[in-house]
């Protein structure tokens, strides 16, 4: 396997750089999160923007890249989202979660 860093900022080059590891991908697993713990009225927007590129730009735009390279080679393949329990549980000082 693979793994990416959370944050990438550059999609395309994470997955090339994948891909040119251990060839193309059949299956994407997104499986990251993280949270800054702090009262809500605490969290600055760089606490907010760090959470929010993890937990939701990474996986769209990471399943974003290997979904056109699946389909540009005629691939069939997953892409894998995991989620966290507490979409459903509260995380007390978890707010940017």
């Amino acid at each position: 396997g693979f793994g990416a860093p959370a944050g990438s900022a550059d999609p395309p080059a994470a997955v090339a750089e994948a891909e040119g590891t251990v060839g193309p991908i059949w299956c994407l697993v997104n499986n990251s999160g993280v949270t800054i713990m702090k009262a809500a009225h605490k969290h600055t927007q760089e606490d907010y923007d760090a959470v929010m590129d993890t937990n939701l730009r990474a996986p769209f735009f990471l399943s974003q890249e290997v979904a056109r390279r699946m389909i540009a080679d005629g691939r069939p393949g997953r892409i894998i989202n995991i989620a966290s329990m507490h979409s459903h549980v509260e995380l007390k000082g978890g707010i940017t979660y």
